[in-house]
């Protein structure tokens, strides 16, 4: 079984040099974070068995973002992409869950790093970066897994869901109304959240909630449908970075975190897709 040591993020003013021009990489990002992470949990580079990596706006198709991850690192271990949009995290969890990943790698290093804003201008979809920089931002979330030393994350619980069904426009238009726009019609979003909270009361005593965790994009409805909870939201004043976004936002409340908080996050993406996962802090 798996537990995470570390969880880290950074963003493009982290970055060393100037990056206004928009010249870096998801994968400069990506090596960045994982840089934080190695060092936040305490192991080496050499100690990780597995890259799995996470990028929905990639400059290149091939070779995949976890390739190019463990090249950066100078490493000779197996890489791959699991590429799974908003829910990202959630779909590792289940790739964790489902398969004997156990048997390749002690050590794990999962990096999702996007950036929603060179994708829009390059593809041309907006000419105002300013107007892209309200609803998007760049960014990486990295985590270091280990089945050899404990870490304080333990992971309880994880779906991930792809709503079929529904049809979601991802488009900047459909984008920011669905984001920020008090009048949009949030039908599709409403109905993934929806879904999500009754697939994790399955096995999740909300009751027993301390903090939730939401992406943006599904911050408005999964208040609606929890009401009544308790505990904190944690939101994030940021725009959103897809699949990068519920670990960022993990990783800059980690000093809120005691020992004993029950951490439920509520992914939902373009697609629609959608996933929740649920951690114990120890």
């Amino acid at each position: 079984m798996y537990s995470i040591l570390s969880f880290a993020s950074c963003e493009p003013k982290d970055l060393p040099g100037d990056v206004q021009d928009l010249s870096y990489s998801p994968t400069d990002l990506g090596l960045y974070a994982a840089e934080l992470a190695l060092s936040s949990a305490g192991i080496d580079k050499s100690d990780l068995g597995l890259i799995i990596g996470d990028c929905s706006t990639p400059k290149e198709l091939t070779p995949s973002e976890a390739q190019r991850l463990g090249s950066g690192l100078e490493l000779q271990i197996p890489c791959f992409d699991l590429t799974a949009g908003t829910p990202a995290l959630a779909c590792f969890f289940e790739y964790l869950r489902s398969t004997q990943v156990d048997k390749i790698a002690e050590n794990i290093l999962w990096i999702s790093s996007n950036c929603p804003l060179q994708w829009l201008h390059s593809n041309r979809l907006h000419s105002d970066k300013t107007e892209i920089a309200k609803y998007f931002s760049n960014g990486a979330a990295s985590a270091i897994l280990s089945r050899v030393k404990e870490g304080r994350f333990q992971i309880k619980s994880s779906k991930y869901l792809s709503f079929f069904d529904l049809e979601m426009q991802f488009s900047l238009s459909a984008t920011t109304n669905l984001f920020f726009d008090e009048d949009a019609d949030f039908g599709v979003i409403d109905e993934c959240v929806k879904r999500l909270i009754l697939e994790a009361k399955k096995t999740v005593n909300f009751e027993e909630l301390t903090k939730i965790v939401v992406n943006p994009l599904a911050l408005k409805a999964t208040k609606n449908f929890i009401s009544d909870f308790k505990g904190d939201f944690l939101e994030s004043l940021k725009g959103d970075s897809l699949g990068s976004s519920v670990p960022q936002l993990i990783y800059d409340n980690k000093e809120t975190l005691i020992s004993g908080d029950k951490i439920l996050s509520f992914m939902v993406g373009p697609g629609p897709v959608g996933g929740y996962f649920l951690l114990e802090y120890l």
